[in-house]
Formats: structure tokens, sequence, C-alpha cells
């Protein structure tokens, strides 16, 4: 399935507006915290991912391009031509950005614009409005994940291709694709369920694992050993896969990948709730965001540490992570009065 390419949705966009003086940046002990101020202050900040000079920033108010070299400070809005100003997806593939994007449609409601195409100078985009209602957007190279409520796609930024999972053909526990990550040859998706109103929670939703070179699926739920259905993002390499569930106090689903061994890991060894929202790592830790904190987790000695905002994160809500080769970045704001009241990302070096 080509990606679609109608010069109609093609248009340029201004270079963004320089909104640096609403930028703070704080030095503590061991991180660095890039508060936002002014209206900025006030937005969520929803997803970010990563290219080698600058953090994309997806936000209720647009759209951020963060310099920490220099400290400039990009933003489009609709005033500089996106067709919706909240992007509660992000992601960097092919040397372009995608943004799933949205905009207000009522008092409790929004309307899905499309996912957002731009170059990774943000001067050119383009609207792609065949990938559904999007859960989850995953840069990989030349190829974006996607993550939507009638399944998962893989598009080939190179070739234009794009390969449909789904339940139905036999691949996916759920087709609610709220996380899709690789690594290797192994593609995880993360999938909600469906909600039952009787039982106020989730149901039918889980993990699936699939080995590319063997084009085989091996999916996990509850009867598996999972701690919940709700599965809403998903960190493997080749020793572990973590599952998060949303509940802190449901802690961690991990799959043993050497025995497949399914277990729940609660709480870690110093007596801190690992369940979380959003998940990143590396060989040796583990970033586990939460609604009210950040957390560390060593995952040999499975020590862990939290911080929060009393120790100066820019917010209590930790929205993404991700690790780089030079640092970990994490995207946080919060709440209070009738709305954000403080939102910021937050920089640590990896040693």
């Amino acid at each position: 399935m080509p990606l679609p390419r109608p010069a109609a949705l093609r248009q340029r966009l201004s270079s963004g507006r320089d909104v640096a003086a609403l930028l703070s940046v704080e030095e503590r002990d061991g991180f660095t915290v890039y508060r936002f101020g002014g209206p900025l202050g006030g937005a969520q900040t929803l997803d970010l991912d990563l290219d080698p000079d600058a953090v994309w920033v997806g936000t209720s108010r647009g759209l951020l391009r963060l310099e920490p070299r220099t400290g400039s400070l990009r933003l489009w809005d609709e005033a500089e031509g996106l067709p919706g100003a909240r992007l509660d997806e992000i992601a960097i593939a092919g040397g372009r950005v995608f943004a799933d994007s949205s905009t207000p449609s009522g008092p409790h409601s929004i309307r899905g614009t499309g996912v957002l195409e731009l170059d990774v100078a943000g001067r050119s985009l383009s609207i792609l409005k065949d990938v559904g209602s999007v859960w989850d957007l995953w840069g990989d190279g030349s190829t974006l994940w996607v993550g939507a409520r009638d399944g998962a796609q893989a598009r080939d930024l190179e070739t234009g291709g794009a390969r449909h999972f789904t339940r139905e053909a036999g691949e996916l526990v759920h087709n609610a694709v709220h996380a899709v990550r690789r690594h290797g040859d192994t593609v995880a998706f993360a999938a909600m369920g469906d909600w039952v109103e009787e039982e106020k929670d989730f149901e039918g939703g889980g993990l699936t694992l699939w080995d590319r070179g063997q084009d085989r699926f091996r999916s996990y739920a509850v009867r598996d050993g999972l701690a919940r259905g709700y599965s809403c993002d998903v960190f493997l390499d080749d020793a572990e896969v973590f599952v998060a569930h949303w509940e802190e106090e449901l802690g961690l689903s991990r799959i043993d990948r050497r025995t497949g061994e399914v277990e729940t890991v609660l709480r870690s060894a110093n007596g801190i709730d690992l369940g979380g929202v959003v998940l990143a790592g590396d060989a040796q830790t583990l970033w586990i965001g939460q609604q009210g904190a950040l957390v560390r987790l060593d995952r040999a000695t499975r020590q862990a540490t939290a911080l929060r905002e009393a120790d100066g994160l820019p917010g209590y809500i930790v929205s993404a992570i991700r690790v780089a080769e030079e640092a970990v970045w994490a995207s946080v704001y919060a709440y209070g009065g009738d709305g954000v009241r403080a939102a910021g990302l937050v920089r640590f070096p990896r040693r």
C-alpha cells in the first residue's frame, strides 16, 4: 500500500516562532530541568522524540523543537500552519517528524486531523489520512510503526509499502494497539483491550511478540500470567520483556526471554511500586514513567529511586521517556487549578 502524497495535502510552514524566552534551565543534582513558562507552562507535554541535534515535543498547544546546545526553542501551532495544535504522539523516522494531530471539537471532545509529516527542519508539511485512530507512533530507522484502534502498521518510508497487523489475521492479541517497540528481530505490540462497563476495566488486551525472521507470533494475556490485560507500554531486549499496565500498585509484567517464564514484579527490592504508564531502558536501567514519579530501576539489583516534583521535576505526570546515546529525556507536566500549571523536560546524562 503506497503512502499518500496528494499535492493538495502538502503545504509550506513557517520556520516556527521563537519562544526561547519561555524556557528556563535549571541544573539539579544529577539532572537538568527545562521548564516551560508563560502559555507553554499551561500545556500538556504529551510525547517526545529525538533527532541528533534537537528534542521534538508534542504538546496540547503545538509542536516544540528544543536545541539543548544553543537553547533555541521554536513553536509550531495553528498560527504557523498546523491543522491541529494538540499532538499526542510524535516520532522521528527516515529524517522526518511524524505527529498525531487533533483539535478541539467541543467542550469535552477533540477531532483528529490526521498524522502530520514534517521535514526535520519543520518547513514543509503533509498529512497522512489513512492511518486510522492513532494510539502510538514509533520511529525505527526508515520504518514508521503505528499503533491504532484497528491494529498496527509498519510503514516503510523508503519504498512506500506498509504491512497491517490485526487480531482477525491471527497475529495480535487485540486490535487496540497502544504501543509498538522493536529489539533485533522481535517486535512487541502492547494492546489495551475492550472497556467492560460492568467490570470497570478493560478485557482482552495483552502483549504480542512477533519474530520477524520466522514470521511467528506469540501472544500473552492474563491467563498466561500478565498482571493485567490492559497493556499501555513495553520495553524489551535479549534478556527480558517488561509490560506496563498503568496502575502503580499493579506492578509490571516481566517475561524472561530465556525461559519464557511470566511473572509480576510489584515492587523494587527497596519497596518502590513499579507499575507505570511509559517505559524505556537499556542493559542496566529500566525507566518507568508514572502518574506521580519517574522511577529508575537497576535491572541487576532491583533497587530503585523515585524522583517526584518535590525533587525538582517540572510536574508529577511523566508522559514519555527516550533513551539516547548520551542522555535520557523525559517529558513531564502537572495539573493544578482549572488546568495544567507546570510543564517541561528533564535530561539525565548517561554515565
